[in-house]
């Protein structure tokens, strides 16, 4: 799946043009990077069923337990790294809707790191 499909995709599972956060990225240039690609996608997963300020308060909880912004730098975990962070991040058991966020999250960083 290319850039521009896995886009669609993540667009058409939180919504599409009836989200307010679509509607503010559609508002923006036209041409992004990767990573704000990234960023914007993160924050997409994890605002889905939160409200914002509990999102961000969580996201910076996340960067404190090793949670890297950085793309490529994910990218590079394997799935043994990713269930680390998840599970220090989380406890145990790890919430099943978290698993799925963490997992999508890690699939976009592999896909556009590459």
């Amino acid at each position: 799946m290319n850039l521009k499909g896995l886009f669609e995709k993540c667009l058409s599972e939180i919504g599409g043009e009836s989200n307010e956060d679509v509607r503010l990225f559609r508002a923006r240039p036209k041409r992004i990077s990767r990573e704000t690609f990234f960023e914007h996608v993160v924050w997409a997963i994890w605002v889905s069923g939160m409200r914002r300020k509990s999102a961000n308060t969580f996201l910076e909880h996340a960067e404190e337990k090793g949670f890297c912004w950085d793309f490529a730098e994910l990218g590079t975990w394997g799935k043994q790294d990713l269930q680390q962070f998840v599970k220090k991040l989380h406890g145990r058991p790890v919430p099943e809707r978290a698993d799925k966020k963490w997992k999508a999250v890690y699939s976009i960083a592999k896909k556009i790191s590459t």
